[in-house]
């Protein structure tokens, strides 16, 4: 009997870097998105936690982000969380920043 081996992909990107992509696209700054996606409605040390667990490839995203990233940035949570999913079952794969 053969086993089949598990797909690897050669590369995964992290939410942040298509957060960043849509940022250009849009021409926002970081400021711009923090205040889109409400980082900037709660004291500035949740504000900055926020912010850093969305964009921050170490960290893994709260439950309500990826209903914030649809609604500031039109995909859906689901991509979101399949994005976030896909970049932790995959960490070699994830290109160097």
């Amino acid at each position: 009997m053969t086993t089949q081996a598990e797909f690897v992909p050669a590369q995964v990107f992290h939410a942040s870097e298509y957060i960043a992509e849509a940022c250009i696209d849009r021409g926002w700054s970081l400021w711009d998105f923090a205040e889109r996606i409400g980082a900037l409605d709660v004291p500035l040390t949740v504000a900055s936690w926020q912010f850093y667990a969305i964009c921050d490839p170490d960290v893994i995203m709260a439950e309500d982000d990826p209903m914030d990233l649809e609604r500031v940035l039109g995909a859906s949570a689901e991509f979101w969380r399949n994005t976030e999913a896909i970049c932790r079952k995959h960490p070699e794969s994830h290109r160097a920043a």
